[in-house]
C-alpha cells in the first residue's frame, strides 16, 4: 500500500540513488510480506522511509535503519520458524 508513495516521493525528491532505494525498498516489504506482518506493523517505517527521503539520508543510512528493525521484529527469522 505505502510502497507507492514512497518510490513517488523519491522521484519527487530527486532522490539521487532512486534506483538502488526501490532494490531496498522492495527487499524490506518482501520480507514483511514473507513473514506475514500486516500494514498496521510496518505503517510507521513505511512514514519513516518519507521522512528520511525528504530529508535526504544516505541510502546506507536507510538500510541501516530498515536492517534494525527487520532485525528488531525477527523478520528474517519468523517465516523459517513458520516452517519448522
Amino acid at each position: 500500500m505505502y510502497w507507492k508513495g514512497i518510490l513517488l516521493t523519491a522521484l519527487t525528491e530527486n532522490y539521487s540513488k532512486h534506483q538502488e532505494f526501490a532494490k531496498v525498498l522492495r527487499r524490506y516489504y518482501y520480507l514483511n510480506w514473507i513473514a506475514r506482518f500486516t500494514l498496521t506493523k510496518i505503517k510507521q517505517t513505511s512514514f519513516n522511509h518519507i521522512k528520511w527521503i525528504k530529508e535526504k539520508k544516505l541510502l546506507t543510512e536507510i538500510e541501516n535503519e530498515l536492517n534494525k528493525n527487520l532485525i528488531q521484529n525477527s523478520t528474517v527469522n519468523r517465516p523459517v520458524d513458520n516452517l519448522n
